[in-house]
């Protein structure tokens, strides 16, 4: 099987291991076992943390330097997953939470209507991958898994630049770059290409998972 994805070539040379071969089943029955504690984590983290206090931050800090090491954990030691799955989405949870704090700070009054639409989004882009996967045939090819890959790279370090930058305005001069941002049609613009990046990537995630229970992995 070639596939770019760095933990599926680790599995496809793992020797001397013995292991259930993955199932499309046992795959969307773990996966949504990991989407509710998610989900469950990042409605405790909105419900607790919605002072955004100093230990609020700091537990978000904290998360995310956790999600980080988590997952270099289980792309060197994939059979590390079955034990660190769990954490992983926990902490995942935790700073999707206090992002939707931060969208509540920034936005008074819309910033949970946004966190909760982009949720919805997310799920129908997941249903909407996997029935242009089973039912219409589509595959990305590996050049073009490449060249998203560094398009999806560019976009994540661009929106995490803005919204620190936002941020800190917020926090010392009182002016909500978000607001002046969504009040534009370059709003529009950024967050219909925004869904079809995140569409793309959900429908690259299922082909790859594809290949690893067709391969046996």
């Amino acid at each position: 099987m070639r596939t770019s994805n760095v933990v599926f070539r680790k599995l496809r040379n793992m020797e001397g291991y013995t292991y259930d071969s993955a199932t499309m089943t046992g795959v969307s029955i773990k996966s949504t076992i990991l989407l509710f504690i998610t989900l469950v984590s990042a409605c405790l983290s909105i419900i607790f943390l919605s002072a955004l206090s100093a230990q609020s931050m700091l537990l978000y800090a904290l998360a995310t330097i956790a999600t980080v090491v988590l997952q270099l954990i289980i792309v060197f030691k994939p059979t590390s997953a079955r034990s660190l799955s769990i954490p992983y989405a926990i902490c995942e949870g935790l700073i999707i939470g206090v992002i939707c704090d931060l969208m509540e700070l920034a936005l008074p009054g819309e910033g949970f209507a946004l966190a909760g639409g982009a949720l919805m989004i997310t799920l129908g882009s997941v249903l909407a991958a996997c029935l242009l996967y089973s039912h219409a045939g589509l595959r990305a090819k590996s050049g073009f898994v490449k060249f998203f890959i560094i398009l999806l790279l560019g976009f994540s370090i661009a929106s995490a630049f803005f919204s620190l930058t936002a941020l800190i305005v917020r926090l010392t001069t009182g002016i909500s770059l978000w607001s002046i941002y969504i009040g534009s049609s370059l709003s529009v613009a950024v967050s219909v290409i925004m869904v079809i990046v995140a569409s793309i990537y959900v429908f690259i995630t299922i082909q790859q998972t594809n290949q690893m229970v067709e391969n046996g992995i």
